[in-house]
Order: structure tokens, then C-alpha cells, then sequence
């Protein structure tokens, strides 16, 4: 994919968010075993090994040019390694929350959409733009589960939006 006068790498995934995505669990990953290594001991590749191994996966998220994974992972790591196990379990609640939470407050507008977009479009347009379809199309998605709140849709892409006349899916 083209991104910021380059190329994003989509290697064996559909898209280069997915890759982005990838990257960081790997570098938390990489992360958690410098500390297994530092504390318990090699039992295969040394802490500096793996330590190696997080600088080389950071190299390669940075170079993918995926800001929100980027993000994410210069959260996650320091908190992977300053926050004992009960700060680790209680961000581990915080984002599980979030995760099942999102979809109700963002269809209830307490999620500051708007805000966010702005604060994109001070970085870039073009990522502005990105994001703004995603919202549009959320926003979509979202007034489509409103029709069916309690059952659902359930599978075969019945929760999908598509075009009418040519029945090619638009979500």
C-alpha cells in the first residue's frame, strides 16, 4: 500500500494495519520475554537477545508506518515493564472494558468523534481522511445493528451494508 510518499508492507495479511498490528503484539511479546529472561534465566536466547529482537521489530513497525500501532506499543511496553502484575490485570480489565463498551457508547455519541478527527487531521490529511472514512463507515455499521438491537443479525454478512442496485457489499 502507499503510504506517506512509500510503501506500507501488507506481506501474508489483507491490509497494512493488520501487519501494524502484528508488529506490536510481537514487540510486547519480544518485551515480556526480556523480563521472563532477566528474572528466570535463559532458556534459549538471552535477555539481550531478545532485547535485540524488540529494537529490530520496533525498526520494522516504524518503517511500516503504522502510527497506531506504534502507539499502542510505546503505551503497552513501558507499562509491560514498570506495572507490577495487579497494574498489568487492572489495564488488562481497562481495555477489555473498552473493547465491549465502544460500540455503546460510540452509538450513544459519547465517544468524541469529531475531536479525534481534528487531532488526525493536525498530523496529516491524508490519515485524517483515512480515519474519517472509518468513522463514517462505523457510523454506518452502527445505525445498521441499531435495526436489529437484540438478536442481531447473525452470520452469512447479513449485519453488512450493501448497494441496492448491484448488491456488492459498501461496509
Amino acid at each position: 500500500h502507499m503510504r506517506a510518499g512509500g510503501f506500507r508492507p501488507i506481506v501474508f495479511l489483507p491490509h497494512g494495519l493488520w501487519i501494524g498490528i502484528f508488529l506490536a503484539m510481537s514487540i510486547v511479546a519480544a518485551a515480556t520475554m526480556v523480563l521472563w529472561s532477566r528474572r528466570h534465566g535463559s532458556g534459549g536466547l538471552s535477555a539481550f537477545g531478545w532485547f535485540a529482537t524488540v529494537l529490530w521489530l520496533l525498526l520494522v513497525l516504524i518503517l511500516s508506518k503504522a502510527v497506531g500501532a506504534l502507539s499502542l506499543t510505546l503505551v503497552f511496553v513501558p507499562l509491560l515493564i514498570l506495572a507490577g502484575v495487579q497494574g498489568q490485570l487492572l489495564c488488562a480489565m481497562i481495555v477489555a472494558g473498552i473493547t465491549l463498551f465502544y460500540p455503546l457508547l460510540r452509538g450513544a455519541g459519547w465517544i468524541p468523534v469529531d475531536t479525534v478527527y481534528e487531532v488526525a487531521q493536525s498530523f496529516s490529511q491524508e490519515r485524517a481522511d483515512s480515519l474519517k472514512f472509518r468513522l463514517d463507515n462505523e457510523d454506518d455499521l452502527l445505525e445498521r445493528a441499531a435495526e436489529k438491537p437484540v438478536a442481531g443479525w447473525g452470520s452469512w454478512g447479513r449485519n453488512q451494508i450493501y448497494d441496492p442496485y448491484t448488491g456488492r457489499q459498501t461496509s
